[in-house]
């Protein structure tokens, strides 16, 4: 074949141009019947040496040097988005020294590349951050170190482009240093916060950026807290001094302001479960059980006379559902029935020292209706009458 001509491959290309004793010549055009076309230099019947490999629509997809039909030798491959790779290619793909700039010609990330993959060092910088480390099959491996406009900065191990393992990192109003995984504090660290609003330091262990497990903490100006931690809270055992470094929790103990003081139960920091509230003396408040810090479910609670004490149900620190009110010394019963909110609701029984009993309906601690009564002696004693109306008086405690 010798001149002007065109030759069909079995693979859907076509070559256009001139022909020199079966060769294709310089400047001649290889088509793709899906648009893709080929303007540059040949070796024979193959793309060998420069040329420019273009898109359907015109646009360059790729400009440089090819090596028995491939990308081979230096050159540059274009994105849809407007970015471009220049530097090394190898069959087809970038391989070796390379740069890659942005839609605007600014070069955003410098290094090494294989098989089309970031490998080795690398510098990826686009302005806003800058990522500075070792790259496996174009993730960020090993050592590195991230910097970002807004003072952020990273330095410290990666594992498939996450912060995972030792490292340090540092903001505007935070400073830690310790173990991390999948981008998060996670294991033991030092944590250093300072904002506007409080400066603390904690020391211990973390999961998913929140303390959690073993660790101190200290809120400067207000508390030192040593214990256990979940989600960010105490959670169990633990020990807290005020800003003076004076105990307040002990354990599982927690003292008040008023020198009141909670042993029992905790969760999220605060009282869940079975626990004791004590006051100052060591005599029992309340006995029972809490729910986010509040009287909740069963329990007693002794009133603040220490004459009688209330034994049932409690509904946010209330009397709330069914419950007895009993002498303390004697802890004999002089009331059954039911409450809401502190106050006698519906039907209740009255006991009274001489065996008889009364039965009463109340509406909101009032009596409503007739009673019933049941005389088991002569000259009953209304205990209730002089004692039991002033009974709910004074019983909040907090």
């Amino acid at each position: 074949m010798h001149g002007k001509g065109k030759l069909f491959f079995r693979n859907n290309l076509m070559y256009e141009g001139e022909f020199d004793k079966g060769n294709f010549v310089e400047n001649g055009k290889i088509i793709k019947l899906n648009g893709k076309y080929y303007i540059g230099q040949f070796k024979g019947i193959k793309i060998e040496g420069k040329g420019i490999l273009f898109n359907k629509d015109n646009t360059v997809n790729y400009e440089g040097e090819f090596l028995n039909n491939k990308k081979h030798g230096f050159g540059k491959l274009y994105a849809e988005n407007g970015y471009y790779y220049e530097g090394e290619f190898k069959d087809d793909l970038e391989d070796g020294k390379g740069k890659i700039f942005d839609k605007n010609g600014k070069m955003v990330f410098e290094g090494l590349f294989k098989e089309g993959l970031k490998e080795g060092k690398g510098i990826y910088d686009d302005g806003n951050i800058r990522i500075e480390g070792m790259y496996q099959k174009g993730k960020l491996n090993e050592k590195g170190i991230f910097t970002s406009k807004n003072g952020e900065k990273y330095e410290g191990e990666f594992v498939n482009g996450l912060k995972e393992g030792h490292g340090k990192f540092t903001s505007k109003n935070e400073s830690y240093e310790g173990t991390f995984k999948d981008n998060k504090k996670n294991g033991f660290g030092i944590l250093y916060l300072n904002d506007k609003d409080k400066k603390l330091t904690y020391e211990g262990n973390f999961l998913d950026d929140k303390f959690d497990g073993e660790g101190e903490l200290i809120i400067e100006g207000m508390a030192y807290i040593k214990g256990q931690f979940k989600n960010g809270k105490i959670h169990g055992a633990a020990e807290v001094y005020d800003k003076d470094y004076h105990l307040k929790y002990d354990n599982e103990k927690q003292i008040y302001e008023d020198d009141t003081f909670y042993i029992g139960q905790f969760r999220k920091g605060k009282r869940n479960g079975n626990g004791i509230l004590y006051n100052k003396d060591n005599e029992i408040i309340y006995e029972g059980e809490y729910v986010d810090d509040k009287m909740e479910g069963d329990g007693l609670m002794y009133f603040d006379d220490r004459e009688l004490y209330y034994k049932g149900q409690f509904k946010d620190n209330k009397f709330n559902g069914e419950g007895q009110l009993y002498l303390t010394k004697e802890d004999y019963k002089i009331f059954d029935g039911n409450f809401v909110d502190d106050k006698m609701q519906g039907e209740g029984i009255i006991f009274y020292r001489d065996g008889t009993v009364k039965i009463i309906t109340f509406e909101e601690g009032k009596e409503v209706g007739e009673a019933i009564t049941y005389i088991r002696a002569n000259g009953a004693f209304d205990f209730f009458e002089s004692v039991g109306n002033a009974i709910l008086e004074n019983c909040s405690i907090f």
